[in-house]
């Protein structure tokens, strides 16, 4: 296993779209193992690919019952309730910050077998997967800041050296 490096928001990586995984997707065993002991070691809930620099619709997650890949994931429904969290990010270090997010959601992908499922996804599972997902769209969570935490939050990455601009999203 090898633990990989953690690209952080200054990164021009993770700004970008990620390009779909290529079938076979078996050929990304390797990587994605990698990831998840990158992830554990940090230590992290979720990790997806363009946060190791590689820009690809991969990712890796543990919401509590054992890590799980998604290859080429898609969000299919959210719920129009939301709820409050606090989130951080391995790729914003030492930032955290309330965002809220859609209580629930379905989505669909590929396993490593290259069997496609859908599943419906509640609470913390819910929260990783949508935190998980926005890498892949090139959003971090602190384009999701409620208004009222954007100033708080652009000094505290100013100060840490980060000069990264707070996008909004749609």
């Amino acid at each position: 296993m090898t633990i990989l490096p953690i690209y952080i928001c200054t990164d021009k990586v993770l700004r970008q779209k990620a390009a779909d995984c290529a079938k076979p997707y078996s050929q990304y065993k390797a990587l994605a193992e990698n990831m998840i002991q990158t992830m554990y070691k940090a230590p992290g809930v979720g990790l997806a690919a363009p946060q190791i620099g590689v820009s690809l619709k991969l990712v890796v997650y543990d919401a509590g019952n054992g890590p799980v890949v998604l290859i080429n994931p898609e969000i299919l429904s959210s719920s129009e309730q939301t709820a409050a969290y606090e989130e951080g990010c391995l790729s914003v270090p030492d930032i955290t910050a309330e965002i809220i997010r859609p209580a629930s959601v379905k989505f669909k992908a590929f396993d490593l077998d290259g069997y496609k499922y859908e599943k419906e996804v509640t609470g913390m599972e819910a929260r990783v997967v949508q935190h998980e997902l926005d890498h892949l769209s090139g959003i971090l969570f602190i384009d999701r800041l409620q208004p009222k935490d954007k100033p708080a939050i652009e000094k505290l990455l100013k100060k840490a050296g980060m000069k990264v601009a707070v996008q909004k999203t749609r």
